[in-house]
């Protein structure tokens, strides 16, 4: 039994670290803020648009259409963290939650 619990305590400590790591390396890889590509500023856009309480539109464009053509889920993550102040983006708190939770769900699976 004892070597049961040492053993997850080992596992938790690598995760916790891999976690930590990973916090580290987009802080990192993004000093000036995240990189934009096409696909990008529609989800992004897009997200605002939620925030804004117009629901998931082509903010972008001049159409201004329901987005038929990307999946909702991520610019609803985003219209999430788009509610908190603006001192906290919400791509950085996105990207530095998800690696710890990603961790956490592992370490409930084993």
């Amino acid at each position: 039994m004892n070597n049961r619990v040492t053993s997850r305590f080992a596992i938790f400590v690598a995760l916790l670290l891999i976690a930590v790591i990973g916090v580290l390396l987009v802080l990192q890889a993004t000093p000036e803020g995240a990189g934009l590509s096409d696909d990008s500023i529609a989800y992004i856009a897009g997200a605002r648009s939620m925030v804004a309480g117009h629901g998931y539109r082509e903010a972008w464009l001049a159409s201004n259409q329901p987005v038929t053509h990307f999946p909702p889920a991520f610019p609803a993550v985003l219209a999430f963290f788009g509610f908190l102040p603006r001192s906290l983006p919400g791509w950085f708190l996105e990207d530095c939650l998800s690696c710890p939770a990603i961790c956490f769900k592992f370490m409930q699976s084993r």
